[in-house]
């Protein structure tokens, strides 16, 4: 009983206090005024100190940022093109207190690029040159430049708009262009030509536009690219080949040795005068080493093949309708074999050296 007495004066004791409270502050809205004065004036000033100290240390940042940028540029001795070049990279592709990374970190070099290629404000020989500088050099994978292409590896280059590819190889990457070598002197190189370039990595075909800068013998000097793109035209090009195939037709079952013309991932064309192969007739086409992987000639791979065109010079023209995947592979790889190992008459250097 003493418990509920106690229970019910506790309750009435806290509603009257509460009730007083209220009328208090009822009949004096000046003193909420002053209350609320005093909760607010010391958190806007904590939050205004906070804030203004973050702005400091974000100015010191930058300012740190800044030098450190700056150290950078005399460090690998950039031109005042060069330099600015690099600050417009910076400011697209990091923060102002990030600024020196870009000569670090090749993502926010390459955010910053990417940012600057939608305004078109500079050219792609430009971008590879910094690249070469500063060591971003990707190598394998996804080639994002022709900075990217090792020296030494194979490419196949075509002049633009034709599907003929010569066989050649990168000898080195110079801030002025990208040194190739190719199988033999090539007339159709001269300066100011535009060519496609192709490379395979072992993500895929690549490819990009390039134009000739300068020729001496086999060596070619090619102007770098930042627009380098997966092939969508691979079974396009052809490259001249001579290798021996077997050929069959329904009527004639037995695989005739002939000698290829040119070959690419899309068919191929060989010399002939047998006088049952008309345009229309589809064929059964047996490749033998080094195009087919295996080293018994008994096993060698087949593909389908349809005649779409004869030359005059007894040129048969075959389309491929049928083949593996992992045949047209080979035959694609074969496009980048390059077969001239004799060294060139002169160096990297010596075709550089006369510019």
């Amino acid at each position: 009983m003493r418990g509920g007495y106690v229970g019910i004066f506790s309750q009435t004791a806290g509603q009257i206090f509460l009730q007083d409270v209220v009328s208090v502050y009822d009949r004096s809205p000046l003193e909420i005024a002053v209350f609320l004065l005093l909760l607010f004036v010391p958190v806007a000033a904590l939050v205004s100190y906070a804030v203004v100290a973050r702005r400091r240390e974000h100015k010191r940042a930058a300012e740190r940022a800044e030098k450190a940028f700056q150290t950078a540029c005399r460090k690998h001795e950039l031109t005042p093109s060069r330099t600015a070049l690099m600050e417009a990279i910076a400011q697209q592709g990091a923060r102002p207190d990030q600024k020196h990374l870009v000569f670090e970190d090749e993502s926010l070099f390459n955010r910053g690029v990417k940012s600057l290629a939608a305004f078109g404000s500079f050219a792609d020989d430009s971008i590879s040159a910094l690249r070469l500088v500063l060591g971003f050099t990707r190598h394998g994978g996804v080639p994002i430049s022709s900075v990217s292409l090792p020296a030494g590896s194979g490419i196949a280059i075509a002049i633009e708009g034709q599907p003929t590819v010569t066989a050649a190889r990168v000898r080195s990457q110079k801030t002025q262009g990208m040194v190739i070598e190719t199988e033999n002197e090539w007339k159709a190189l001269k300066t100011g030509r535009q060519v496609r370039v192709l490379y395979q990595s072992s993500s895929g075909v690549y490819s990009f536009i390039s134009t000739v800068l300068k020729v001496q013998g086999r060596l070619v000097l090619l102007r770098h690219s930042e627009h380098v793109n997966r092939s969508q035209r691979r079974r396009y090009f052809r490259k001249p080949v001579e290798t021996e195939i077997g050929i069959a037709t329904k009527k004639d079952s037995t695989f005739h040795p002939v000698t290829t013309v040119d070959m690419g991932g899309g068919g191929l064309s060989f010399r002939s005068d047998r006088s049952d192969l008309k345009v229309g007739t589809a064929i059964t086409i047996r490749f033998y080493p080094p195009i087919a992987p295996e080293n018994d000639r008994a096993r060698a791979s087949n593909a389908l093949g349809k005649i779409v065109r004869l030359g005059d010079d007894w040129s048969v023209h075959v389309q491929f309708t049928t083949i593996r995947d992992a045949l047209r592979d080979r035959i694609i790889s074969s496009l980048f074999r390059f077969n001239g190992d004799s060294a060139p008459t002169s160096s990297s250097d010596d075709l550089l050296s006369e510019e």
